[in-house]
């Protein structure tokens, strides 16, 4: 396990970089009635590495995105984060943003001991 995690530091080093998360303060009502409400969000930045997750392309809304490696196909994600920024994102409820689109986190495992493994899903491109 302790040579697990010596390598997720390694790609998180190597392949990160500060990642846009959208964080749900509050959610306030705004109409009884209809009971309707707003929700207002905090944006924060973490170190993270962001990959396709290729075995759902096909079950997914798929979009290219040019990176560093060449086109990639972008509908769900996998985010690999450190545990002590993870640790503050929900699921279902935040997001992870980029260029491509606004991402719902759905799935959220631990990796190791010290690290999460998020799954996220393509809600609006942009």
């Amino acid at each position: 396990m302790q040579q697990s995690g010596f390598k997720m530091n390694n790609i998180l080093k190597k392949l990160g970089a500060y990642c846009t998360f959208l964080i749900q303060k509050s959610t306030t009502s705004s109409d009884t009635f209809y009971q309707e409400s707003t929700t207002t969000y905090k944006e924060v930045k973490y170190w993270a590495v962001v990959l396709p997750a290729r075995a759902y392309d096909l079950h997914s809304n798929v979009f290219g995105r040019l990176d560093r490696t060449g086109v990639e196909q972008f509908g769900i994600i996998n985010i690999f984060i450190n545990i002590q920024d993870g640790d503050t994102i929900v699921l279902n409820r935040d997001y992870y943003v980029d260029n491509v689109g606004k991402y719902q986190i759905v799935g959220k495992e631990i990796f190791g001991t010290s690290y999460y493994l998020l799954e996220a899903h393509l809600e609006s491109a942009l």
